[in-house]
């Protein structure tokens, strides 16, 4: 077949050769003779319809089908010629000869890579001058802003980079350390980027003590037995002075600050010391007891049990264990559990709350969001004192609440009082007993009672005494 015009713009080629083109196809082909074919049994049929089922007349039948087949033919004949115009108007591809033949593609890439050679000879010329007039260049202060010329090394890092990265493309474009034949892309070494200097103290290892917390020791000390108490005041509302006093443990770090169980609590809590940390604040908090008593100068504390100690009976049994209470160290510590606690407890609370009781221990209602309780399951479960704030009584319906609540032998006090406005509305609403930052905050012991009862603790500046 010496006019094949069916073929497409590139007929197939040897392996490793390019793509030839072909001519657009010309004249009538076989695939044409065969669409005009198929045009004509198109038309035959529609006049045959039109005749049979229109009952149209046999010459106006014919001359409609050969309007038809007339309007197909047109058709074919402009997709046709846009086929020739898209042919036509694509790019021929260019025959290199030096591609084409092998020996001629050996020269050709030799002078590719002496052209190269030489561009990156000029770059790395370029480079030195320019680093020259850099060196002889007056250097800028730290004051004076920076000019184009103090960053021509582009981020690259030392001195000298920009020169070592041109050799090193120099060197792996030479040719002549590739196997005799063909030039071997594939296994061209790729350049050694120039990497910044680095430091021994970026690679070495960091020694656990610096990847652990700087509290963990000091928290494992609170854990043992070092920690330290503080007391806040609660005083009457009537002349301000002490009647009780609330216990807040404080542990000091590595650098003598004071923390507190906000800021100690969450990491004793992910080492497992936190039940450690409370329970030696309370054993200190007895042998602070058992000190005053006999001098007679002994208080009431209120010391808030936490929620994992409240459920934890198997802690409270050890913990009453140590404390070996007798009556006088029962009635001078008063534990505390928040209402929220007890009432949305499963009840485990409230069997821990009755073993407490049974060992001699009165409680304190901590965070009591209203006064409306019921005076007969408080005094079963031994609570003497109910803490609201100045928020929870501003909204209290009933006057009466707090006498109502003194009759049967609870206490009420009020909390967080920073203004004297709060104590105002407390002493309107009968109470006695008032906390805050108004008349204290939490302190620690005088000095000679920690030296009685533990090693001296260090001496701070500044320090206040609270009892």
């Amino acid at each position: 077949m010496a006019n094949r015009t069916d073929r497409t713009q590139f007929d197939f080629a040897p392996a490793g050769s390019p793509p030839q083109p072909l001519p657009p196809r010309q004249g009538l082909g076989g695939i044409d003779a065969v669409v005009l074919m198929a045009m004509a049994a198109a038309s035959v049929a529609v006049g045959v319809a039109l005749h049979l089922q229109a009952e149209i007349g046999t010459v106006l039948s014919a001359t409609l089908a050969g309007a038809v087949f007339a309007l197909l033919a047109l058709v074919h004949t402009q997709k046709r010629r846009l086929d020739r115009l898209r042919q036509s108007e694509l790019p021929a591809v260019r025959q290199e000869p030096a591609l084409q033949n092998p020996d001629a593609s050996e020269a050709a890439l030799d002078i590719a890579s002496s052209q190269l050679a030489a561009a990156a000879a000029a770059l790395r010329d370029s480079d030195s001058a320019t680093r020259r007039q850099r060196r002889a260049a007056p250097t800028v202060t730290a004051n004076e802003p920076e000019t184009p010329e103090l960053i021509a090394d582009h981020g690259w890092g030392e001195p000298g980079a920009v020169e070592a990265l041109v050799r090193q493309y120099a060197r792996d474009l030479d040719r002549s350390t590739a196997p005799a034949g063909r030039p071997n892309f594939g296994t061209q070494p790729k350049p050694n980027l120039p990497m910044a200097p680095t430091t021994e103290s970026e690679n070495a290892p960091q020694p656990a003590a610096q990847i652990e917390s700087a509290n963990a020791e000091v928290i494992r000390k609170a854990a043992a037995g070092e920690v330290e108490i503080h007391l806040q005041p609660i005083v009457a509302l009537a002349d301000r002075k002490a009647r009780l006093y609330e216990v807040f443990p404080r542990v000091i770090d590595t650098v003598g600050r004071m923390l507190t169980q906000d800021d100690y609590g969450p990491e004793a809590e992910s080492m497992g010391l936190a039940l450690a940390i409370e329970r030696a604040a309370l054993l200190r908090c007895c042998t602070i007891q058992r000190k005053l008593s006999e001098r007679g100068r002994a208080r009431a504390m209120i010391f808030r049990l936490s929620s994992a100690a409240i459920r934890d009976r198997a802690y409270l049994q050890r913990l009453i264990g140590d404390i070996n209470p007798d009556p006088l160290l029962s009635d001078l510590i008063i534990f505390e559990i928040d209402q929220r606690e007890i009432e949305q407890g499963d009840g485990v609370e409230r069997d821990n709350m009755e073993f407490l009781a049974k060992a001699g221990f009165r409680f304190s209602l901590g965070s009591a969001e209203t006064l409306a309780l019921e005076l007969q399951e408080l005094t079963v479960r031994r609570i003497g004192f109910v803490r609201v704030t100045p928020s929870v009584l501003n909204t209290e319906q009933n006057p009466a609440a707090v006498s109502d609540l003194r009759v049967g032998g609870i206490e009420t006090i009020l909390t967080a009082i920073v203004r004297d406005e709060d104590a105002r509305v407390g002493r309107a609403f009968g109470l006695v007993l008032g906390q805050g930052a108004l008349f204290s905050e939490p302190k620690p012991l005088r000095p000679d009672v920690t030296a009685s009862v533990a090693p001296a603790a260090p001496k701070r500046t500044g320090r206040t005494r609270a009892a």
